[in-house]
């Protein structure tokens, strides 16, 4: 190789090295590398025009450029896209001569010839050297030309080192394409995402709006419930609290009329009276100062009404002794109250009739629940109860245990082995009539 062309290609292969700089530059668009790189290849390669044309539908348009000093610019001129191909079909070539004319088949030649002509003197070319791009497909892209007109006196050779520069110059292209392709559809994607976010969040924000008014609705529902279930509260308070002095008051009016009265059978079925209404009483008593309407707690409720008994018949003082064995058991009012009139006919025909003659014994109580089902026991150590009095006996204390246990829907059962005991076998319901209907 001589000094000269050894210089030559020192100096395409420091070009080659200058625009791949380019890549790592500061550049807005791939437009604008784009031109950088033909501002750079178009002067050190010697040729009147440096142009990179795209396609646009059926054609290839002219789109940058660079051109030398004092040549007509050729930026919008376009040719038939099949055309070019022809061209071009074999990588790159010297175009606009009369060789390459010839591959374009004979019917696309007749009706190109006039347009060529006007092509090539509108831009007073006499070859060009054009590097095309393809898709993967095999159809062309789009192509770097570099143009020689009539008028420049010094024509470049296409030397191994040229082509060289020209094909890098084509890859640069390539890469700063699809960097404004990659750069392109981030912006479409970040602006679609940015649409997504905001009607996101203008939706978010109207279901939030609805949501406020639904809970400022829900609010003034529960503050509304709140104040009714308050004024019934207090209403039941106030019911119970009356029921308890009416029955007080009912029961007072019972002990002065058996004060008054001289026969002693009359005085004891008032004293009865007055511990049927007590045992009523005590119920409502305790719901009153429970402030639960629902639920009786039992154990604390026989013991007030046992201990009562035993003060009205002076039991205290007698040989009878009381056993109680009741769970934590709650009951329904409904079902309290009955429980607890057969409690006080049985206690009470205990303690009047089973220790005579100073008779020592013992009365007992017990309330047994498992699941759903209950058992109440009532029954004293004493001298029995006469199998005569089960079936035939007209006390009103036995009669009104036999009706409250089928209100219950209670199984009764008897027994005198040692002494009596009555149990009673219930299921707790939350729909028991109540007592009285």
């Amino acid at each position: 190789m001589s000094a000269t062309k050894a210089t030559a290609a020192g100096e395409f292969d420091a070009l080659r090295a200058d625009i791949w700089q380019l890549v790592s530059g500061e550049w807005a668009s791939e437009t604008e590398l784009i031109q950088q790189l033909l501002d750079k290849v178009g002067p050190a390669l010697g040729v009147s025009r440096a142009c990179y044309n795209e396609r646009r539908g059926r054609s290839i348009v002219c789109t940058i450029e660079w051109c030398e000093e004092g040549t007509k610019p050729s930026i919008d001129t376009r040719l038939p896209k099949r055309l070019v191909e022809y061209f071009v079909r074999d990588g790159h070539c010297e175009m606009f001569k009369e060789s390459a004319l010839e591959r374009v088949p004979l019917p696309l030649r007749r009706a190109s010839s006039s347009l060529m002509d006007r092509f090539t003197k509108k831009l007073n070319l006499t070859s060009a050297f054009a590097v095309p791009r393809w898709t993967e497909d095999g159809h062309l892209e789009g192509l770097l030309t570099f143009d020689v007109c009539a008028d420049r006196e010094a024509k470049p050779e296409w030397t191994a080192e040229r082509k060289a520069v020209v094909l890098d110059a084509t890859e640069i292209v390539s890469y700063a394409l699809a960097q404004g392709q990659s750069e392109r559809q981030a912006q479409k994607t970040q602006r679609a995402l940015r649409r997504s976010v905001k009607d996101r969040t203008e939706e978010l924000s109207e279901t939030n709006a609805k949501l406020n008014l639904e809970i400022k609705r829900r609010t003034r529902a529960h503050a509304k419930l709140e104040k009714m279930l308050h004024e019934k509260e207090v209403l039941l308070t106030e019911i119970q609290h009356r029921v308890k002095n009416n029955l007080q008051i009912v029961d007072s009016l019972l002990s002065l009329q058996a004060a008054a009265v001289d026969n002693a059978r009359t005085s004891d079925m008032l004293t009865e009276s007055r511990n049927r209404v007590r045992s009523m009483a005590l119920i409502h008593e305790n719901l009153y100062e429970s402030q639960n309407f629902a639920e009786i707690n039992f154990k604390e409720y026989a013991e007030s009404l046992v201990a009562h008994l035993f003060r009205s018949y002076g039991a205290e003082e007698s040989n009878a002794e009381l056993r109680m064995d009741v769970g934590k058991v709650y009951l329904d009012p409904n079902t309290a109250i009955l429980c607890g009139l057969i409690v006080n006919e049985l206690v009470s025909n205990s303690l009047k009739h089973a220790f005579a003659a100073k008779r020592k014994g013992h009365v007992y109580l017990s309330l047994k629940k498992s699941g759903d089902k209950h058992t109440l026991i009532v029954g004293d150590t004493g001298v029995g109860l006469p199998k005569a009095a089960e079936t035939k006996s007209k006390r009103l204390g036995l009669q009104l245990v036999g009706m409250l246990s089928e209100q219950l829907g209670a199984k009764l059962v008897v027994s005198r082995a040692k002494g009596t005991e009555f149990k009673i076998h219930f299921t707790r319901s939350d729909d028991r009539p109540e007592v009285g209907t």
